[in-house]
Formats: structure tokens, C-alpha cells, sequence
């Protein structure tokens, strides 16, 4: 039946009076949103959760050193003098170096190296308490090399000591495998002095670092730049190692030779950056020292088949005459070996070469003016690595390198930097090629 327009009206009037919510209803409605909100919640706190555990995870040993460093340096801060009334070079020369050999291969002797180091400590109580840690963690054992971390880490608390008292002593230590013992030994440098590189917009800190230990553990490069610490290191050392082995001898003149040779370039360079009076001093001298350094590579190559003599040039002058007369009885007593260590003939040469070089004068000057120009190529060259490892977060990624192959593995794109950079700074671009190619192919490759 049709509804006329007036119950229409009725049936979709407003209510009257004021309307009551349903309790029931809102209370479910806000239970429902609550645990919505709840929901996001413990979602988010999930997540969080989750990407800190795995950060933690993937970070927990750099995490654990970091704690432990900062627990170092709150020790050393602690202290007000913490060097006072040590004798810093005997400790970092004499004593840490009979240490380490005794700690090596003695238990006995190493005791007594430690009570003696810890007397010569004993005024300051934080390094007492680093080496006895150092003492407890590189004890010789099958262990040794899971705890290599924390022994860096106590060198590193050792050097941060030295270098917040402004004191010139820097160590470096590591963990040595060999055939059947695994080793730890620290080499003790006294800093010569600090400057400041710029590369690019980027400030460097290099370090001109000279041996102070006697251990016979041999360093090929002649700087340092670890992604470990943010400076760069200039060995010194090494670099008059290199002016007196490789580049003095390069200086002596051949017949075969021609002007367009490297060690003709590389005798120019040397020849502007000398005086006269060193130029002369080191040019009529290189000859014998090159007699001296070929016989001593000659005596090395026959340790292969069975000689145990072992020749190194210790001094400017070449070898005393004792040392000549001893290599005389060693010549004539293995002059029917199949393999003699030595002949009479070059002990001969020896001598010969060696007088040259006592009645010489000038000589120690003109090297010392040549290892500070062989050092600027190595500042530059260390200083390069450490603002390229600053980029590149240490050694953990390539460099962007346009023109390189894939094949360049990081090491080889961080050296192929360094070795750019060096030849495009120095005035000395040949001396600088005969130093790269005199280096042992693992020192120059990735």
C-alpha cells in the first residue's frame, strides 16, 4: 500500500531528544585502536631491535676494541705524570728489545727481562700495568695469534701514553707466523720530528721515525700508513738504508752504459741536488761501495747451496781490517768446498774496496743530505695512502679508479695512488722509479 508524503516525513525525522552512545560499542572501538597502536609499536621496537643486533653483530669486534681503547685512555688520562722518572730511552731501546727475544724463547730469561722492565716502570703506573698485560697476553703459547687484537690494543694504549706526555717514542708491534712457533715481537722507533702534509683539502700528520730497537726483524718499505691509525710514518732508517745500498752505488759509471739510461737520469738528479764538494765526496766512492754490496749479494745467493756465512755492511767505511782477517781464514779454509761462502779473491776485493772508503772524506754529510731528499718522495708517497684510506674507509672498499682494469685488487689501486702521486710531486722522478723498482715484487703489487 502506498505511504502518503506526511509518514514519509515521520519514518526519516531526527529522533528527539539527545542521543546516548552504546558503552558496549565504544569500549571495543577503543580496544580495537589500542591494540592497533600496540601493534605498530612492537613492530618498531622489532625492527629496531633486530638492525641493532645485527649491527652489533657485524660490528662486535670493532665495538669491543673501541670500549677497550677508551678504557685505556682513561687510564692514561688518570694520571698526571704518567712517564715521570723513566728512562724512556733505555726502555724503548735496551730492555723492551731483550724482552721480546727472551719472551720468545726463553721462559726462564723472560722472567728476569720482565722484572727488570718492570723496575725501570716502576715509577709510572699505567705503563707498569700495560707491559704486565703485554707480558700475560704474548706468552708463547698455541693461543697466541686469537689474541693479537688485544696485544695491538695495548701498544696502542702504550703509544697514546707517549703521545699525550709530547714524548718522541712510537711502537709498533705484531704477531709473526712461522714454521711450528708463532711470535710476537714490538719495534721501538724514536721520532725524529712531525710535519704537517696537505693533500688536496685534506691535512696529514707524518712522522719522521728512526729504529731504536736492535731485533732482527727487516722492514722493505720505507714509510708507513695503516688504516689502523690516522698518520702517516717516514722510516728514516730505511731510507739511508736504501741512499747507501741502492742509490750511492747506482752513482758509479759503467762502460756499457748510455746517457739515456735510469741510473745515468737518477745521477743527474743527485748530482743537482748535492753540493760539489758531497757530489764529488759520494761519486768517487760508488764504485767501491758497489764492490762491497755485489760480493755481500753474491755471499747471500750461496747460502743456497749449503754456505752459512752471513756478510752485511754495517758502516759508511765498509769492513774493518779484523773482519778482514777473519774472512781471509774463512776463504782459505773453504777455498776445496764445492761451495765456498767466500774466496780469497773477493776477500781481496773487500779489502781493497774498503780503503777506499776509510781514506774518503765527506761522505757522512753527503748521505745525510741525501736522505732528506730521497724522504720528501716518501712523505708524499705515505701521505697519499693516508688520505686515500680516509676516503675509502681504510682498506675495506676499492678506489674509484677510471682507467683501471677490474683485475686491480684495492692494495694494487692504493699503491698505483701513492706511486702517482710521489712521481708527479718530487723534483726527483728517476730516483724515485729506481727506488720502485729495487723494492721486493710484494711491497709494489696487490
Amino acid at each position: 500500500m502506498a505511504r502518503n508524503d506526511d509518514e514519509l516525513r515521520d519514518m526519516f525525522a531526527p529522533v528527539p531528544g539527545p542521543l546516548s552512545p552504546d558503552p558496549e560499542f565504544e569500549a571495543m572501538e577503543r580496544a580495537f585502536q589500542l591494540e592497533a597502536r600496540r601493534r605498530i609499536q612492537r613492530w618498531v621496537v622489532g625492527s629496531i631491535a633486530i638492525f641493532t643486533l645485527l649491527f652489533v653483530w657485524s660490528h662486535a669486534d670493532r665495538l669491543y676494541r673501541h670500549t677497550r681503547r677508551a678504557y685505556y685512555s682513561w687510564q692514561a688520562l688518570s694520571s698526571d705524570s704518567p712517564l715521570a722518572g723513566v728512562d724512556l730511552a733505555r726502555v724503548h731501546g735496551e730492555l723492551l728489545t731483550n724482552w721480546v727475544v727472551a719472551r720468545n724463547d726463553d721462559p726462564i730469561e723472560a722472567e728476569a727481562a720482565k722484572e727488570t722492565m718492570l723496575e725501570a716502570l716502576d715509577s709510572s703506573p699505567p705503563l707498569t700495568q700495560l707491559f704486565e698485560t703485554l707480558h700475560e697476553l704474548s706468552a708463547p703459547d698455541e693461543g697466541l695469534w686469537e689474541r693479537h687484537d688485544l696485544l695491538l690494543d695495548t701498544i696502542e694504549a702504550w703509544n697514546n701514553i707517549l703521545r699525550r706526555s709530547e714524548a718522541p717514542w712510537w711502537l709498533d708491534s705484531n704477531v709473526m707466523v712461522g714454521q711450528g712457533q708463532t711470535q710476537f715481537y714490538v719495534k721501538t722507533y724514536h721520532v725524529q720530528g712531525t710535519m704537517v702534509l696537505k693533500v688536496g683539502q685534506q691535512r696529514v700528520v707524518t712522522r719522521l721515525l728512526a729504529r731504536a730497537d736492535s731485533l732482527n726483524v727487516l722492514e722493505f718499505a720505507m714509510g708507513h700508513a695503516s688504516p689502523e691509525r690516522d698518520h702517516a710514518s717516514v722510516l728514516l732508517h730505511r731510507i739511508e738504508d736504501h741512499a747507501t745500498d741502492v742509490v750511492w752505488p747506482a752513482l758509479a759509471s759503467t762502460v756499457t752504459e748510455d746517457d739515456s739510461s735510469l741510473r745515468s737520469y737518477v745521477r743527474r738528479e743527485i748530482k743537482t741536488a748535492l753540493s760539489p764538494a758531497q757530489w764529488q765526496a759520494l761519486s768517487s766512492t760508488s764504485e767501491a761501495r758497489k764492490v762491497l754490496k755485489d760480493i755481500v749479494m753474491r755471499v747471500d745467493q750461496r747460502r743456497k747451496c749449503g754456505a752459512r756465512l752471513v756478510l752485511r755492511i754495517k758502516t759508511l767505511d765498509g769492513f774493518a781490517m779484523e773482519t778482514i782477517r777473519w774472512l781471509r781464514g774463512v776463504a782459505a779454509r773453504e777455498s776445496q768446498f764445492e761451495c765456498p761462502a767466500i774466496s780469497l779473491r773477493e776477500v781481496h776485493e773487500l779489502d781493497k774496496a774498503s780503503r777506499v772508503l776509510r781514506r774518503a772524506s765527506g761522505v757522512r754529510e753527503a748521505i745525510d743530505t741525501m736522505l732528506v731528499w730521497l724522504a720528501r718522495g716518501v712523505a708524499i708517497h705515505e701521505a697519499r695512502h693516508i688520505a686515500d684510506q680516509r676516503q675509502s674507509r681504510g682498506l675495506e672498499r676499492k678506489m674509484d679508479c677510471e682507467h683501471c682494469p677490474e683485475s686491480f685488487g684495492v692494495r694494487t689501486r692504493a699503491e698505483l695512488s701513492a706511486w702517482v702521486a710521489e712521481l708527479s710531486w718530487v723534483p726527483s722522478p728517476f730516483a724515485t722509479l729506481l727506488h720502485a723498482c729495487s723494492l721486493p715484487k710484494r711491497t709494489t703489487s696487490g
